[in-house]
């Protein structure tokens, strides 16, 4: 359905000359991206809603979507089922937070251990995605920043008694670092 909605409107900039007949590629793919993240938010939203904890399914949706674009990981094999395992995944980690407390030493042995992870494995390439020798620097290094900032971001949320937004960080970072190790195993490639 996103794909077709993103050919429709890619004709449609083609056909009214917003964009040139060697570019229709790109921009059909960039669409489809938007729409899908477009999508991805709203249900977001809406299971943020049914379990009453939407600000935490955005914190966590914007944690791990800032690391995962440079530390990679699974990526699953058609547009459904990233949707699916998407909704599953957003579906646990607020349930989680909702009925589950995680303790100071839980958080932080989660967040040492998904830390080590993505620090050993950034960035874990896809089939669909392979990266040169400068990429994988560059994307390890935006990959490690990103990790530092929303690490300290987690660690200052802790100490202002702001636990829950630092949980919603170090899931995101568990997810992450699970996504990785999967994807290398499924498919992937590390440094």
């Amino acid at each position: 359905m996103v794909k077709i909605l993103s050919e429709k409107i890619a004709a449609r900039l083609l056909r009214n000359e917003v964009i040139e007949a060697a570019d229709y590629e790109i921009y059909e793919y960039g669409i489809e991206q938007i729409l899908t993240n477009i999508i991805d938010v709203i249900t977001i939203i809406i299971i943020g809603v049914a379990i009453e904890n939407v600000l935490y399914g955005i914190i966590f949706l914007m944690a791990f979507m800032a690391l995962r674009e440079y530390a990679g990981g699974y990526h699953a094999s058609t547009p459904l089922r990233c949707y699916l395992l998407t909704v599953t995944v957003i579906t646990i980690v607020l349930l989680i937070m909702k009925y589950i407390e995680v303790c100071y030493n839980a958080g932080l042995i989660m967040l040492t251990v998904s830390g080590l992870i993505i620090i050993l494995l950034s960035p874990v390439e896809s089939v669909n995605k392979p990266l040169d020798r400068i990429e994988r620097t560059v994307y390890r290094r935006k990959a490690l920043i990103i990790w530092c900032l929303e690490t300290l971001i987690a660690v200052i949320c802790t100490v202002f008694h702001l636990g829950d937004i630092a949980t919603c960080i170090i899931l995101a970072h568990v997810v992450l670092g699970i996504s990785q190790i999967t994807g290398l195993l499924f498919h992937g490639t590390a440094i």
